[in-house]
């Protein structure tokens, strides 16, 4: 019985090609993630930044009055519209409009990074698309019987390595494992 996976080198240009764009397309995406990995604490930040300058806001002589007006709601319901108006607006002014701008700014970029990266991986499984027919054409003559099966296909030090795997194997493994 063989070792598994089993490790194949193929040689075909085509191949290699595919998988090093590839590669290429997958660091390109993992460092936009890492981008928008910063970005959204960078937002959450700005998002605290905002609530910190929100408490500052002195706002205790509306929620008296807020407080009264409630027990005469039926007949004030426009001065309690007019209340919670005047506070919006000095909740508005303490805060200012460059910490929501700047959470906005952050919001669009990170929108952008993940758009790019979505972009890069619908390009990268169009080479797995490419790459996977060819790997499979020529691994196929190593397959040696119907329980072996193709794996994986990668660049190991500059040489094309395709793994090949035994459900047969991994079943033994896993019945062993239960018993």
């Amino acid at each position: 019985m063989s070792e598994y996976p089993r490790i194949i080198k193929l040689e075909n240009d085509k191949l290699r090609k595919l998988l090093e764009a590839k590669a290429e397309l997958i660091t390109q995406g993992r460092v936009i993630s890492d981008e928008i990995t910063q970005k959204e604490a960078d937002m959450e930040q700005i998002d605290k930044d905002i609530q910190e300058v929100e408490k500052t806001v002195e706002a205790d002589d509306i929620k008296v009055k807020a407080e009264a007006i409630t027990l005469r709601f039926n007949e004030v319901v426009k001065e309690m519209d007019l209340v919670k108006q005047e506070l919006y607006d000095r909740m508005k002014a303490g805060v200012g409009s460059e910490l929501p701008a700047k959470y906005e700014s952050v919001k669009e970029e990170k929108e952008k990074l993940e758009n790019d990266r979505n972009k890069i991986a619908l390009k990268v499984q169009k080479f797995n698309d490419k790459a996977i027919p060819i790997g499979r054409k020529l691994m196929k003559p190593h397959l040696e019987d119907s329980y072996e099966d193709y794996d994986s296909l990668r660049i190991e030090n500059g040489e094309v390595v395709g793994t090949i795997f035994s459900h047969m194997d991994d079943f033994i493994k896993r019945f062993k494992n239960r018993n």
